[in-house]
């Protein structure tokens, strides 16, 4: 598996991922995304510094995204899918795990990371915690409880 930066060349890659049904059920914002509201985010996304944006494949297939972006509080958060096709062959974790690896690479120094994952999305929560992350408590967003889980590189 290999990781890289996201480019201007991985919008639309990008936009059919994060408008997948599954990974709209479990995010924060349900609501399908309107394509020249990605285009603008992404644009601002991939230049900004405070956010890291990344692909990851195997063999020349994209097996999923992951993203890192610094917040007021102070912390990087977390946001990242499995191609639809590649859920359920344990990617999640191995993503996780390469995108932190180059996050050190890409920061100066040390960061803490933050992971809001919906209480009822197993399959993330098993990838988090199973990678170390400690869970530190819940939050109510929308009327959904978010499980708050923390990991320091």
């Amino acid at each position: 598996m290999k990781i890289r930066k996201a480019n201007i060349n991985d919008l639309d890659l990008y936009f059919e991922w994060a408008n997948d049904d599954v990974t709209r059920a479990n995010s924060i914002n349900p609501e399908k995304i309107k394509y020249e509201n990605h285009v603008k985010w992404f644009k601002n996304k991939i230049n900004d510094n405070d956010s890291f944006l990344y692909i990851v494949s195997e063999n020349d297939n994209h097996i999923g995204q992951i993203r890192f972006e610094l917040k007021d509080d102070g912390y990087y958060h977390i946001d990242y899918s499995v191609d639809v096709k590649m859920r359920g062959m344990g990617y999640g974790k191995k993503i996780l795990e390469l995108a932190m690896n180059e996050l050190k690479n890409d920061i100066p120094g040390k960061a803490i990371l933050i992971a809001l994952i919906l209480e009822y999305n197993l399959p993330s929560l098993k990838t988090f915690r199973g990678y170390g992350f400690k869970e530190v408590g819940s939050v109510d967003i929308n009327h959904r409880k978010y499980i708050k889980l923390i990991f320091e590189i």
